[in-house]
């Protein structure tokens, strides 16, 4: 057993040096007590019979797989989701991922292609979309070959583990940059994690801080006293309160596009407690009987697009106006081929989802642009 390992492990060093340069990292630990294998971004746990039982191709794969799961930060963004069902995701993720750059993956592996160019947090939302069950096969916690668990420390050592993954996955991109041999497919996932990239969950939260208080307000008056001439402030609730949705539902918004929407929709209701979303679909015009109103209770969000016209983003803002009370934020899902916005910035916060990278796509002159894709 011990042989097979030791062989396995050279072998991941030696033939893929990306995989090879952060699996040294990562300390083998002998644990009999789960089926196949872990990381917690520590160690690698193995069970002896499973090592013993493989082959040495699928002792390899096990040991890149859990490999992956450290360079995406995995055991870092379950983020309080189910445990079971976030392995599931991750194995998607990853086993599309390795398929790519042109590994053998286990017929027994999670592998499903819709999922294709999805992250893991979107993965999670859509399985959790099609009723997935979050009874795991066997007794591995939902993992086909290797499971992820959380860091095992506090939030100060939980972000140094981050750093020091981008560090390692920053230094094994390079070595195998040099030599020519950076797995097929990973240039744009790893590039990616390299190179920061804005939350739009982390933006909205800014807004809901600074916007949000339980304090009295004059942004939302009482109306105790809307009959007379006394305006005097509200009661402002700490929760986020009306997010406006604005999907493109132009032609160049293909299916996957949608559920992405989708998707973030489903991510608003679940992290923030109390939001209700307006969905609008506009492509050169709103399509007002298609508007949708979620709750959190409608989690998780189906959307009924109507549209595939051309696109314009001034009919949306041009709607709102229209509302008794402004948004406490709009957040904009579109592909950005479009140049119709407004003259002027509007009084609230616009975050513009850019559900893919379109080339000739325009620059939004006001608002935070965020990437979906």
């Amino acid at each position: 057993m011990k042989t097979k390992l030791a062989k396995s492990k050279v072998g991941v060093i030696l033939d893929h040096i990306f995989f090879g340069g952060i699996l040294t990292r990562l300390y083998m630990v002998e644990d009999n007590n789960q089926p196949t294998g872990y990381t917690d971004g520590k160690v690698i746990g193995f069970n002896r019979k499973f090592i013993e039982n493989s082959d040495i191709n699928t002792v390899k794969f096990f040991l890149i797989h859990e490999t992956m799961h450290v360079a995406l930060m995995h055991h870092l963004r379950r983020d309080g989701r189910d445990h079971i069902l976030w392995n599931i995701a991750c194995d998607y993720v990853i086993n599309l991922l390795l398929k790519d750059a042109g590994l053998s993956v286990p017929e027994f592996a999670l592998l499903d292609e819709k999922y294709k160019d999805m992250g893991s947090e979107a993965v999670y939302n859509q399985l959790k979309a099609e009723g997935v069950t979050v009874e795991a096969p066997g007794s591995n916690n939902g993992s086909d070959i290797g499971e992820v668990r959380d860091y095992p420390g506090n939030t100060t050592e939980q972000h140094q583990a981050a750093q020091d993954i981008k560090v390692a996955v920053s230094q094994a991109y390079n070595q195998a940059k040099a030599a020519g041999k950076v797995p097929a497919g990973l240039d744009k996932v790893i590039e990616g994690m390299l190179t920061p990239k804005v939350d739009w969950r982390e933006v909205l939260r800014d807004f809901v801080s600074t916007a949000a208080k339980d304090d009295y307000s004059w942004r939302r008056p009482s109306r105790r006293y809307s009959g007379g001439n006394i305006v005097s402030p509200g009661l402002y609730s700490e929760k986020l309160g009306e997010v406006v949705v604005a999907v493109d539902s132009s032609g160049s918004m293909g299916d996957d596009d949608l559920q992405k929407a989708a998707s973030e929709i489903s991510g608003i209701l679940e992290d923030f407690p109390g939001a209700s979303v307006r969905v609008l679909y506009c492509d050169t015009e709103i399509h007002h009987k298609a508007t949708q109103v979620f709750e959190q209770e409608d989690f998780p969000v189906k959307l009924k697009a109507k549209g595939g016209g051309g696109t314009r983003f001034s009919p949306v803002f041009e709607h709102i106006e229209t509302f008794e009370e402004q948004p406490m934020c709009l957040l904009y899902m579109s592909d950005l081929w479009c140049s119709d916005y407004p003259s002027t910035e509007p009084g609230y916060p616009v975050i513009w989802g850019a559900t893919e990278k379109t080339p000739g796509s325009y620059d939004p002159p006001f608002g935070t642009v965020v990437d979906l894709y």
